[in-house]
């Protein structure tokens, strides 16, 4: 799409792209799914056109994603921990979604979902431990619609799963990828924030989106000194050897060759907060960074998760393998200056009504004057933001990366999951036992059945409009780099499988 326009500023050999406009048909928010719908699906021909936003509304735009964050470690989502001061400062300016969620408890199929605004399902980038799927060329991502619309387009990222190996940086001009061999030598914090202020600096007499991806919070935890002194248990306030996470831990975990006991995990979860806070003061760098040069008050901030990571809420650790809500609740806020095409000023609020990920890719557009893609499942935020619209949105989930696969869905304050391999179903009352420890699948079955039935046309309608995906080329610098996250697995134990 644009030759020779096309920069690169890509380590490790990950480079960008672009794609052509998505085919096929989609469904949206708030319309009642039918199988006659299901067949228009099918055919093609269901097509949710958007109107494009005034030019002169025209904004900068941030999209920060902190990956493994989640949404009770922040003040503004009800933390007590004293972790997220400038996040909860930020709050405070910002459209705060009390209710958001991710439609996959990994990295990979959930920004996906942010990028194109279609469920898992429907983009087709995931897939399972050791056999992932990339998202197909013919998705497309706002990143495209930016630079499309002739704004600058730079991507900060931390992991290969989103790199152009998966397809996820379709749209960029650049990106600044560091992808590290192994997790202790991921790129910190500090570093991410001055890289995206480096790239702010050299763009910003232009019109820009920017996204940029944190990697801290995620295995392994190893804040900063000061951040371990703080928050760490005291046996783990010096450096000294990893107390879980290296390959050959979650290898071993996974497998179910090692047992974490309570003490340890509690133990990890501190050192997770530790990183949750260190994360939180240089992402307050970066929004002091944009009010120092001058662009707060005509560029939209967006701040989100990619899911969120266990400590035993359900008896396990780490993230990828459930559907529950310590995965799929993820903090999404939402700082927009100025006013609407209709003149409705944007003023902070706090929105009580369920929303998802790839509801996130029409609103950044909106509020910025720029043409969602035509063929989106999500729907724009901006009616919640300026208090014309309080509806649910339901949440479709799918595609653990390890443990038991499944499919969920989130209506109203119900919930639905599905297991693939043992065929069981869960029903949770969310507003009556939000931590989902009751099992109401047997005493609710007429609910229950219900809920399944609509979980199966809404597959059904993603499935049609997917579009063929392909496992990704890997080198074999690339296969090591997931083999060290527990991501793949070597060649012996395939052998050994």
């Amino acid at each position: 799409m644009f030759g020779a326009a096309k920069r690169r500023a890509i380590r490790d050999g990950d480079g960008i792209g672009a794609r052509g406009r998505v085919r096929g048909a989609l469904m949206g928010r708030g319309v009642a799914i039918s199988i006659g719908v299901i067949a228009v699906v099918t055919a093609g021909l269901y097509l949710i056109a958007r109107p494009a936003s005034e030019p002169s509304l025209r904004r900068n735009v941030v999209l920060i994603v902190l990956d493994t964050v989640r949404a009770d470690r922040l003040g503004s989502l009800g933390s007590t921990r004293g972790l997220t001061p400038a996040l909860d400062a930020f709050a405070k300016e910002a459209a705060v979604f009390e209710r958001a969620y991710s439609h996959a408890p990994w990295t990979l199929p959930s920004i996906a979902s942010l990028f194109s605004g279609r469920d898992p399902l429907s983009h087709g980038a995931g897939g399972r431990l050791g056999t992932f799927q990339r998202m197909p060329d013919g998705v497309e991502t706002i990143a495209e619609r930016f630079r499309a619309a002739r704004f600058r387009t730079g991507a900060i990222v931390n992991a290969l799963f989103v790199t152009e190996t998966f397809g996820m940086t379709q749209g960029f001009e650049h990106v600044d990828a560091v992808v590290p061999r192994a997790n202790e030598s991921a790129r910190r914090a500090d570093a991410t924030t001055d890289a995206a202020l480096n790239w702010i600096d050299h763009h910003r007499d232009e019109p820009f989106f920017l996204f940029v991806h944190y990697f801290d919070a995620h295995l392994l935890y190893d804040p900063p000194p000061e951040f371990r002194t703080r928050f760490a248990d005291p046996q783990d306030r010096r450096p000294g050897p990893i107390l879980f996470g290296r390959l050959e831990d979650m290898l071993d975990f996974r497998g179910g060759k090692v047992r974490l006991d309570e003490p340890i995990v509690r133990r990890l979860e501190k050192l997770y907060d530790g990183e949750v806070a260190y994360l939180d003061s240089q992402v307050g760098r970066l929004f002091d960074g944009l009010a120092q040069r001058g662009l707060s008050s005509y560029t939209v901030v967006a701040v989100t998760s990619d899911h969120g990571e266990e400590f035993f809420d359900h008896g396990g650790f780490e993230h990828g393998h459930t559907l529950y809500e310590e995965l799929l609740h993820v903090p999404l806020m939402i700082r927009a200056p100025g006013r609407t095409a209709s003149g409705t000023s944007l003023t902070p609020r706090r929105v009580s009504a369920v929303v998802r990920l790839m509801d996130v890719a029409p609103t950044l557009c909106e509020l910025a004057g720029v043409p969602a893609p035509k063929e989106i499942q999500g729907d724009s935020l901006l009616p919640l933001m300026t208090g014309r619209d309080d509806l649910n949105r339901p949440v479709y989930a799918f595609g653990n990366l390890w443990g038991e696969s499944g499919e969920a869905l989130r209506k109203e304050d119900w919930k639905v999951i599905r297991e693939a391999k043992a065929s069981r179903v869960r029903l949770f009352d969310l507003r009556h036992d939000p931590r989902e420890q009751r099992d109401l699948s047997g005493t609710e079955a007429a609910r229950r059945d219900r809920m399944v039935a609509e979980l199966d046309l809404i597959r059904r309608a993603s499935e049609a409009a997917r579009q063929a995906s392909t496992q990704p080329s890997l080198t074999r610098e690339q296969r090591e780099h997931l083999q060290s996250l527990g991501y793949l697995k070597s060649e012996d134990e395939d052998r050994h499988d």
